[in-house]
Order: structure tokens, then sequence, then C-alpha cells
């Protein structure tokens, strides 16, 4: 791992842990194995909101292979497991990333440029490839809205568990995923059939 990275790394983890505020550039310094308040840092970003930026986008990019699993789970065959590999994915992702995930509910709302960037370059490009999955798996569905319903549960039951450190409702991932899924799924087949004719 280069020094850039082991800086990236080190601060993720003290915004995630300090918020962006609590942490010195000389605690980062440390976090990566520099001397504390050597200026070594200034090597390689800015500022520390540069930094904060550069780690911000460090990790949109690793959503590349999201395409590629998308494409898997729909091969499959299977609608139901498809649909909860999905939110199994999503919940697994959520939790790798969850220093930036701890950063983006606490800090990004002082800037307002990086919590745009996250939305439109992470948070909307996400939506556009579930819902395209969705419309293939559920051609009879709002894919759009199931999407955005799916990336809400994924997200807030992720939220619950790790400001917690455990499940608070007590339903444990199995079960969740069992759930969302005959939810999404279910909904479906319940909807009642549009005639067309005014009620």
């Amino acid at each position: 791992m280069t020094t850039r990275d082991r800086l990236l790394d080190g601060a993720l983890r003290l915004f995630a842990r300090h918020g962006y505020a609590g942490t010195s550039i000389a605690q980062i310094e440390e976090e990566a194995g520099l001397s504390g308040g050597s200026g070594g840092l200034y090597k390689h970003f800015r500022s520390k909101r540069d930094l904060l930026a550069a780690g911000i986008q460090a990790r949109i990019g690793a959503a590349d292979d999201i395409p590629q699993l998308l494409a898997q789970l729909e091969a499959s065959g299977d609608r139901r497991a498809a649909i909860r590999g999905v939110a199994a994915a999503g919940l697994q992702r959520l939790q790798s990333e969850r220093y930036l995930n701890r950063i983006l509910l606490r800090d990004l709302g002082a800037f307002p440029d990086l919590l745009a960037q996250f939305r439109d370059e992470e948070l909307r490009r996400l939506h556009a490839l579930l819902a395209g999955a969705f419309a293939r798996l559920l051609p009879d569905a709002d894919a759009e809205a199931v999407a955005a319903v799916a990336i809400a549960a994924v997200s807030h039951h992720w939220t619950l568990c790790d400001v917690f450190g455990e499940d608070p409702l007590g339903i444990g991932t199995e079960r969740f995923l069992d759930a969302l899924t005959d939810l999404v799924a279910g909904s479906i087949s319940a909807r009642p059939a549009e005639t067309g004719e005014a009620t």
C-alpha cells in the first residue's frame, strides 16, 4: 500500500471515529505510519479537505463492479434469489464502506459540493442500475420506485445496526433479507390488475 493510500484509509477511519473537525493533520499522519506534525501529508494532499474529497472519490470508484454483479444475479434465472442477492450485496457493501457511510451521515452536510457529488455519482448511479435490473426482473412493477424502496430499506437497516452495534429490533440479517424479498417480489403479484375503468 502506498503512502497516499495509507493516508486515505487512515483519514477515513479517523473521520469516522472522531469526526472531520475532531481529527488533526498530525493524527492522520500518525495513523498512516508517518511522524505526526512532520507535514508528510502535504506531499500528497493540499489540505485536509482535499484528502476528504479524494477519499470520497476513491470509494465512489470502487463501485465499478456493480453492473457485473447485477448481471450475474439476473443470469441465475431465479427472480427471488436475484432480488435477495441484490439486497445482500447492498448490506455487504455498506459494511465494507462503513467509514465513508459514517462520515456521510455526520460530516458531509458541511460540504454541500461533496454531498452533491456523492448523490450524483454514487446514489443516483446505483439507483439507475438497480431500476434497470428490477425492470427486467419485475416487468410489471414500477422499477424506479421499487429500486428506491430497496435502497432505502437496506440503507436504513444497516444504519440502525451500525448505530446500535447490533440489530436493535432483533430480526437479524437473514430474516430481514427474506422479508424484503417477499415484499418486493410479492407486491407485484398482489397488485390489482389495471382495467382503465374509472372508479
